[in-house]
């Protein structure tokens, strides 16, 4: 703990962890649903481009968490909105993940 401009920062205690917590518990039904959108999204692209469903589960997994490797692509159509609307999503809710933790710190630099 060391004080600086009159600030405190204490983010070495449990405070951070309970904000964290407490914050991220709210984001689990959003993690959830996208749990299910990259399984659906694997089994339309799976359909959709003739792919194993291993190979398709990758690319939903890969593309929601916007890493995009490019060893896997889609092909058709179909499979190709299947992975704009995962990568979409995906940026979305690393946003939110991120901007929970920046709250987190910014509540037990408060406290």
């Amino acid at each position: 703990m060391s004080k600086k401009n009159n600030i405190t920062y204490n983010l070495s205690s449990l405070e951070f962890l309970k904000n964290l917590a407490r914050l991220y518990y709210g984001l689990g039904k959003f993690l959830l649903l996208l749990l299910v959108m990259i399984i659906l999204g694997a089994y339309i692209i799976s359909v959709f481009d003739h792919k194993h469903f291993a190979d398709s589960l990758y690319l939903s997994f890969i593309t929601a968490t916007t890493v995009g490797y490019g060893d896997i692509t889609p092909v058709s159509y179909v499979s190709k909105l299947v992975a704009v609307i995962l990568g979409l999503i995906g940026i979305v809710l690393t946003g939110l993940i991120v901007g929970i933790t920046i709250e987190a710190i910014r509540l037990s630099i408060n406290e």
